[in-house]
């Protein structure tokens, strides 16, 4: 510590020894903090030390990994002796369950716990239902399970018996039920197995002569084992039937309680008698309230002794509050700061030591996993790929292993084993192994990656794992070996992760498969000369040599391309440039499905389009080094500035710049005349004639065209003290630049005028924000003091203060029409004030630290923030959404701007570069307005023109360029929920929320006809035209299917037509509902399954096969030959339905949303499938391959309909009350795609990069 504090002193020294005061203004902290954090008596908290090192210039990145391992150093320093048993008796257990024996541990469920006991009593068959992480095992194990023993204390053998199904659910319930019953566990499995009905008449056996009060308490958690790891559906069934029977039965004496995981629900109502079961008895676990969650915290530790720090316990239940899932990742990080303790203290330096609750398991695993050595890490990546069970439509599950699959004569497996166990990362049972919690499947970024990669092959290996462990529980039968495409499919597939007992079964079915091949070849014997014979088996030998050389390097290329596709996808979401650089790779080095699909992702990610350096410098310190120090984009947008320090003097260099082709040369340069002044921000007027910049030294202003014309005499220049974080701000016109100041001041200068500025005062502590209102009326500035204050320039008075931000405002910025102000803080959020009201600023999002800048863009409809976390982020100021990330700087970001046409945004930072991004991962963007509040229904007219309809309760026909104003229809008043265009665009049709429908002519937008009035309870879903525009088809909730007659080329009303005959019971239920192009078919979910129906033929109904239980949302591709579907679990499947007398099974695209797919639709040559999901990302599908899809997610709104446009375009509606219309890069022909992927690097891979990743492909 002592030598850290000394390193932190040096850094300062390097600088030129500012004042703490003046190190105070650049970090935001007191100079009081800052001195103590250099003063060695205790270890600074990790954000003090991040803005101390910001401040001085370093390294934040090397000093947080250098803070981190002084921690930890401090925390082993005050460790107990006797560490080794030290987890054992700490008050949190990590990812581990409670169990019975931890109910003195178990806070905070107090009320679940006593109501799941009244249920109990209440009822005998119960489901416990919850997602992953929600606390469920715990619940159930130290909360139920340790209460009804309670209540049953006087018993020597309370009848509570917990256990979870496994792969063997019949002799998992054997075991743990041989005790209680009194006989051998295999005596019982046979019973349970020969008739399910025997479990309930063992337990009436055991209790018989007890209490009539005392029942068997059976609590089957991790149900959902039962789905994931048990493969035998016949033993599936019959062991729901023995729990269903055991408590349903008139003389039951046994009481069943199912902990299942929520996504699970699906799968147990497949079974007719368990969903009957659990039909009203079911309790749904969700995340703990505010109380109940400080109780978890504080209970265990003040239990034993120790105690939280105030400030910890806020920014734990700060962190975890209302989340999802988050509770095996508080009690991880629990854990692990608890063992960074200091003596009895819980602390904030422990857990920021520890990474924080998002980072504290993820650091955990990566560090055990990089104290292994080469060998061992391949072991561990193999542990954990048998460790987990894929999801199939679920999340991927753990999964409980027997140890025999482990290679245990091995001393490093039981080294790694070991090691992964004492991190508390796996479990060692007796003679089984399993992941701790499933959250380390959901957060170890690492873990993700193994298991994103080869997928298919990973189910390969379990499958084979599931045969081989069958064929040798029957003695190795012949007849279960593998044959034909189960074991074709293992050819040329690498066997090196295979453990013995699978290679001898692999190696077992090759055998007998070549025994049979030569049994069935007829022997047929050659002569052939000697010499001839030797030249053909030379020949042969040869061709042989080379096809295999050919084939171990096809196959080395493949297992190179497969890690590289691995490590681009880990990047994307770090460093998106290097990320494209490794995609590019991979697809150069071997082209394949995976390769393409991750460099189309990487380029659609890669938002960088020109990085600018100073390079000619080879000084490294930080106080003199070369450096881009600012950026600016002319307001004509032909130029960008940017300030430039070169070791010696600060400059501006005017370089050309255009959308196409990015920045030019260097073509003036304009230095001042105080020799080692460096310039910050260049700043230009709204009107385009002035520029000025702040610089250490002083303040300058040109006279723009005067630049351009090559006089680089500044028209002003004022000698006052500026500062890397100081603002300075134009008004309107130009006439006047505002400055803050470290005495608290804002100081108003008139370029044309003298040397006696405007002075206001009001701040207490530097001022670092300012800006003008667009009419300049208004100035804006945000300070040390953590306040806004809005000046008014008209009349004088006292400013307004906004108090909000809990700490320094380090940047403000007037929306474009001057009705609201958004603000950047040092406590890492960007919030935005609708200076209309009085009400506390919302709260756009947050920085991982603190926010250094923010900006408008010109059009108000976009707003940038950067911040000490490296990344610039642009927001939606119209909508609380997620921000688009820019990522690819290596240090805290100062300052960004906009371009004139919002399109991209320059922005400098502390390594020294300016970058220029693109902000949106998609082409030609045009953005139609108009609708207030979400537009829910979009549909493309042939005639070119778009028919929106939203929850404003208007119609609209826009033009697709957007240079006119759009046709907003008459007479409709409801939301918008579906809208309908003719072929011939010649009519359009709405349906309304209330379930009323009208038509319009388009050549007669002012009288609508109303076809269907609201009908409460049989509202009108979905309105289709047929194929020549004459009949418009409606469905409703009712029996009746309603066509009416809408002649196009007639001025007739409308008539409505009733069609003879019911339609198939079932159908007006159905809630998803699919139209075929023409209007001819609808596709249903009905019962489970999907149903077509012709409405030509009503008493016609196709059940399509497959599971649609889960179906959400239905669409026919444009020739009606294939039907797609999506689930709520994310997945999304297609039917082949081109003969509908024999449709085969769905094929389920590969990858999926998170969470349910809310719209799905085809592209016009149904080459392409385009999804959205309430996961707020447009997905876009190839339809021809199994390849990964597109993920788009930079609208910064949430997409609700999707369509596709002529031209290769593509047009969302969004929640903000945008249409948004657009062309997608990196979904081209893969030429133009690597085209493009070429267009977006700055950069090669550095020499340490390639050896890094490209290592093995040499």
């Amino acid at each position: 510590m002592v030598r850290f504090a000394r390193d932190l002193r040096q850094l300062r020294e390097k600088v030129g020894r500012p004042t703490y005061r003046e190190l105070g203004a650049r970090a935001h902290y007191s100079a009081a903090a800052l001195s103590e954090a250099a003063g060695g008596r205790k270890l600074p908290t990790l954000s003090v030390t991040v803005a101390y090192v910001a401040a001085c210039g370093g390294d934040t990145a090397e000093w947080a990994t250098r803070w981190r391992a002084v921690a930890a150093e401090l925390a082993a320093a005050n460790a107990e002796p006797s560490s080794t048993n030290d987890q054992a008796r700490a008050p949190y257990l990590g990812l581990a369950a409670f169990e019975r024996e931890d109910a003195d541990r178990f806070f905070g469920r107090d009320e679940l716990v006593a109501d799941l006991a009244n249920r109990v009593h209440q009822y005998r068959f119960l489901g416990v239902f919850g997602p992953s992480g929600c606390g469920k095992s715990s619940v159930l194990r130290a909360g139920l399970a340790a209460h009804l023993t309670a209540e049953h204390k006087q018993d020597n053998d309370a009848p509570v018996v917990v256990f979870t199904p496994g792969h063997r659910p019949l002799e998992e319930c054997a075991v743990h039920l041989a005790q209680l019953l009194g006989a051998a566990p295999g005596t019982l499995r046979d019973e349970f197995s020969e008739d399910p009905r025997n479990l309930h008449l063992r337990i009436r056996q055991a209790v018989t002569g007890t209490a009539a009060e005392t029942d068997v308490v059976l609590i089957v958690d991790q149900f959902e084992e039962l789905f994931t790891l048990c493969a035998d559906e016949s033993q599936r069934a019959r062991f729901i039937d023995a729990l269903v029977t055991a408590a349903t039965d008139p003389a039951s004496r046994a009481r069943v309680v199912l902990g299942v995981r929520a996504d699970f629900l699906e799968h147990c109502g497949r079974h007719h008698r368990l969903a009957s079961a659990l039909y009203d008895t079911q309790v749904l676990v969700g995340p703990m309230r505010t109380d109940e969650l400080r109780q978890a915290i504080v209970g265990p530790a003040e239990q034993a002794g120790y105690r939280l720090e105030t400030a910890l316990v806020a920014r734990l239940v700060g962190d975890a509050a209302r989340q999802a899932g988050m509770l095996p990742l508080v009690s991880h990080a629990l854990l692990q700061t608890w063992l960074r303790r200091q003596g009895a203290v819980m602390t904030v330096a422990g857990y920021e030591a520890v990474g924080g609750i998002e980072h504290a398991l993820a650091r955990t695993a990566e560090q055990t996993y990089q104290a292994l050595d080469t060998g061992q890490q391949i072991l561990a990546h193999e542990i954990f790929l048998r460790l987990t069970a894929l999801g199939e439509g679920t999340e991927d599950t753990k999964r409980r292993t027997a140890r025999q699959e482990f290679d245990l004569d091995d001393p490093d497996t039981a080294v790694v084993l070991d090691t992964l166990a004492r991190a508390r990362l796996i479990t060692l049972g007796d003679d089984s192994v399993e992941i701790a919690h499933e959250a380390l499947i959901r957060h170890w970024p690492r873990l993700r990656t193994w298991l994103a990669d080869d997928r298919d092959g990973h189910r390969l290996h379990r499958r084979l794992t599931e045969a081989a462990a069958e064929w040798d529980r029957h003695e190795r039968e012949a007849g279960l070996l593998y044959r034909g495409a189960r074991l074709d499919a293992w050819e040329g597939r690498p066997i090196d992760r295979l453990n013995d007992l699978e290679r001898t079964f692999l190696t077992a079915s090759r055998d007998a498969a070549e025994r049979e091949r030569r049994a069935r070849r007829r022997r047929v014997r050659f002569t052939v000369g000697g010499l001839s014979t030797a030249v053909v088996v030379v020949t042969v030998l040869a061709v042989v040599a080379l096809v295999m050389a050919t084939r171990a390097d096809d196959q080395r290329k493949l297992a190179v391309g497969r890690q590289l596709v691995a490590d681009a996808r880990a990047q994307l979401q770090v460093d998106p440039e290097l990320g494209l650089l490794l995609a590019r790779e991979a697809y150069n080095m071997a082209p394949s499905e995976d390769t393409e699909a991750v460099l189309r992702q990487a380029t659609a990610n890669s938002h960088i389009r020109t990085t600018l350096a100073e390079s000619s410098s080879t000084i490294t310190n930080y106080a003199e080094r070369a450096a881009l120090t600012g950026a600016a984009f002319s307001p004509d947008g032909k130029h960008v500035v940017t300030s430039d320090f070169d070791g010696e003097d600060g400059m501006l260099q005017v370089r050309a710049w255009d959308a196409e082709h990015g920045v030019g040369p260097a073509t003036q340069t304009l230095r001042v005349e105080w020799k080692g002044t460096k310039l910050w921000n260049p700043v230009f007027s709204p009107d385009g004639r002035r520029i000025a910049v702040l610089g250490s030294e002083g303040l300058w202003v040109w006279d723009w065209e005067q630049v351009l014309a090559g006089r680089a005499q500044p028209m002003m220049s004022r000698r006052i003290r500026g500062d890397w974080r100081d603002k300075i701000a134009f008004s309107s016109d130009g006439q006047r630049v505002a400055s803050g100041s470290d005495d608290g001041t804002v100081r108003i200068w008139n370029p044309a005028g003298d040397d006696h500025p405007a002075v206001l005062h009001g701040h207490d502590g530097s001022v670092y924000g300012v800006a003008f209102s667009r009419d300049g009326k208004w100035l804006a500035s945000g300070g040390e003091d953590g306040t806004i204050r809005l000046w008014n320039l008209a009349d004088g008075g006292s400013p307004a203060v906004l108090r909000g931000h809990e700490g320094s405002v380090t940047g403000v910025a007037f929306s474009p029409d001057g009705l609201h102000l958004a603000s950047a803080g040092a406590d890492g959020t960007v919030r935005m004030w609708d200076l209309t009201r009085t009400a506390d600023a919302v709260v756009l999002g947050r920085h991982d630290s603190g926010v250094l800048d923010v900006a408008y863009s010109l059009d108000g409809h976009s707003i940038a923030s950067t911040g000490n976390d490296s990344t610039v982020e642009i927001w939606n100021p119209d909508r609380s959404a997620a921000p688009t990330v820019l990522r690819g700087h290596r240090g805290a970001v100062w300052s960004a701007a906009f371009s004139p046409d919002g399109r991209s945004v320059a922005s400098v930072a502390d390594d020294g570069t300016a970058k220029i991004w693109d902000i949106d991962e998609v082409d030609d963007l045009t953005v139609l307005r108009g609708h207030q509040g979400r537009v829910l229904s979009v549909a493309a007219s042939p005639d070119g023109r778009l028919v929106s309809g939203g929850q404003d309760g208007t119609v609209r026909i826009w033009q697709v360029s957007g240079s006119h104003a759009p046709i907003v229809l008459a007479g409709n008043t409801a939301p918008v929920v579906d809208v309908a265009v003719s072929p011939t665009g010649r009519q359009v049709a709405a349906v309304n929320e209330d379930g009323s429908v009208n038509i319009w002519k388009t050549d007669n937008p002012a009288a609508p006809t109303r076809l269907w009035e609201p009908h409460p309870g049989n509202p009108m879903l979905q309105v289709a035209f047929s194929a020549d525009g004459n009949r418009l088809a409606g469905i409703n909730m009712g029996p009746t299917r309603y066509i009416w007659s809408t002649p196009e080329t007639s001025s007739a009303e409308p008539l409505a037509v009733v069609v003879d005959g019911q339609a198939p019971i079932g159908v007006w239920t159905a809630s998803v509902v699919g139209w075929s192009s023409d209007g001819r078919r609808i596709a249903v979910v009905m019962n489970q399954t999907v149903m077509l129906w012709d409405l030509d033929v009503p008493s016609s109904l196709t059940a399509l096969p497959g599971d649609a239980s889960r179906t959400k949302t239905l669409a026919f591709s444009r020739d009606d030959d294939h039907l797609a579907g999506g689930d709520d679990d994310g997945t999304v499947h297609i039917w082949n339905i081109a003969d509908p007398a024999n449709v085969p099974g769905p094929v389920a695209l590969h990858g999926r949303h998170q969470g349910a797919v809310t719209k799905v639709t085809f592209s016009q040559d149904g080459r392409q499938l385009a999804t959205i999901g309430i996961d707020a990302t447009v997905r876009i599908w190839k339809t021809i391959d199994t390849s990964e899809p597109l993920v788009l997610n930079g609208f910064r709104a949430a997409a609700l309909v999707v369509a596709f446009l002529t031209g290769g375009r593509y047009v969302t509606a969004h929640d903000d009350g945008t249409i948004r219309i657009w062309r997608c890069p990196a979904c081209g022909p893969i030429a133009e795609v690597l085209a493009q992927a070429n267009r977006h690097v700055t950069r090669d891979l550095t020499a340490e990069e390639r050896q890094r990743y490209l290592a093995s492909s040499r």
